[in-house]
């Protein structure tokens, strides 16, 4: 089970504890999150289903170059000019 997978499940548990006692604020409380972090993730649930809780992966993924940057085109970019004293 991966990290993402985990944090899946914990979501999950937090909206079948928030249902159990009926009330958001104390399940929130408990799982130690903000009750505007619940209502996001509720939105996920309902607009994706099981997968909306899953993380989102950080844009751009592990450093380097953005993929619509190659080596080839940064050779073809203007050299900054230098200011003469």
């Amino acid at each position: 089970m991966t990290l993402g997978d985990k944090v899946q499940a914990q979501r999950h548990r937090l909206f079948r504890r928030a249902a159990e006692l009926g009330n958001v604020s104390a399940a929130c409380r408990g799982a130690g999150i903000s009750r505007s972090l619940y209502y996001e993730l509720k939105g996920r649930l309902v607009r994706y289903g099981p997968y909306g809780l899953h993380p989102k992966r950080a844009e751009g993924g592990r450093g380097g170059l953005p993929h619509s940057i190659t080596s080839s085109s940064v050779g073809s970019w203007p050299r900054p000019t230098t200011m003469s004293t």
